[in-house]
């Protein structure tokens, strides 16, 4: 069978990796960058098999959670799935060394896809193929004022110990400057460097120093003195849409709606994904692209979405409230897309009811 991957980042690239396992595949990927700009992504480590390249390569890990706002500040420890992160570039080689040496890579942009009954028609500048399979995993194209987390980070070197390197920060709303709904994220790997990052969710992004300030601002609590070790910036449509499949060309990735909207988070998604989609490919069966998460957490993260952007203060507490009505195990397999029902009811009526139910209905 000859099936050809569009696009090698998180998506496509573990996809490669877990059809490579599989000899009687012929397998090419059109990637037309030579390297890709360097993000850190982010999942939690419960063990799947899915997640076998990433625990290779990851950075760090962390058993505890913290989310502040103000004075008040919550905790939830996930020693069973910890919160990991990986360097996209040391992912993508690490499924890149899974690759057979028959797996071709291909540098070039395709230009178009196509499909007739017999086959799947990639068409580049230079050429014209057809496969028995393609799998899409292209970024998607955005409604118009679409809700944006954008993000600019810094790994800084303070010249004291002022970290804990056991507990990420995954939302500090202490600052609050312009944008109604903005936090930083801390990622400690030791007692003194961290990646410090100015997030904010809304359509337009800001320019590059006015995170830097705000990370700047931020670190003023332990004094002055830190050096500046290398800076990564994003941005992530906060969209769950999905676009068309075909019989022989699936969408796969973003492109299929495997992101979390509410929080910018995928690539545990991905993964899984891709490892669903080489099984039933092994096992020869109908290809049923699988979901990233169950249908009410998409209407749970909508929802969310929508008071972030009506009511952005109530919406700071809602999130807030989020690792209060968790506990570690809920939480993570909220996060990931796979909650039990009384995991779902336990958030529901852990949140704040008016914002929410004024959100769910439409309410201004």
């Amino acid at each position: 069978m000859k099936i050809a991957i569009v696009g090698m980042g998180a998506s496509g690239a573990s996809l490669a990796s877990f059809l490579s396992a599989k000899e009687e595949l012929e397998i090419s990927i059109f990637e037309p960058a030579l390297s890709r700009k360097n993000h850190l992504w982010g999942f939690w480590d419960d063990g799947s098999p899915a997640f076998e390249a990433a625990r290779h390569c990851r950075q760090h890990s962390w058993d505890s959670l913290a989310f502040v706002h103000g004075e008040q500040r919550r905790q939830v420890d996930v020693p069973q799935s910890p919160y990991s992160v990986v360097n996209s570039r040391d992912f993508i080689q690490s499924c890149e060394k899974n690759l057979r040496d028959s797996t071709k890579i291909i540098r070039e942009s395709v230009i178009s896809l196509s499909e007739n009954p017999r086959e799947a028609i990639v068409k580049t500048r230079e050429r014209e193929e057809g496969f028995d399979l393609v799998f899409d995993s292209r970024p998607p194209m955005f409604p118009t004022n679409t809700l944006q987390q954008h993000f600019l980070g810094r790994w800084v070197e303070m010249p004291s110990p002022v970290f804990d390197p056991e507990t990420a920060t995954l939302m500090d709303f202490r600052p609050r400057p312009e944008e109604p709904f903005h936090f930083i994220y801390v990622l400690p790997i030791s007692r003194t460097r961290a990646l410090i990052e100015s997030t904010c969710y809304s359509p337009a992004t800001r320019e590059e120093n006015w995170y830097r300030r705000r990370i700047h601002d931020y670190l003023q609590e332990w004094g002055e003195g830190y050096e500046i070790l290398e800076e990564e910036s994003g941005q992530i449509p906060l969209h769950s849409g999905s676009s068309s499949q075909g019989e022989r060309i699936k969408s796969i990735g973003l492109r299929s709606g495997t992101l979390r909207a509410s929080s910018g988070y995928a690539f545990a998604q991905n993964l899984i994904q891709s490892q669903k989609i080489a099984e039933q490919v092994f096992d020869s069966v109908d290809l049923c692209i699988p979901d990233s998460c169950l249908p009410m957490e998409k209407w749970m993260d909508e929802v969310m979405l929508r008071l972030i952007r009506q009511r952005p203060q109530q919406a700071i507490e809602a999130m807030m409230a989020v690792p209060g009505a968790l506990d570690g195990l809920d939480f993570t397999e909220f996060m990931t897309g796979h909650s039990k029902a009384r995991t779902r009811w336990s958030l529901i009526w852990g949140l704040p009811k008016a914002p929410m139910i004024s959100a769910a209905l439409g309410w201004q």
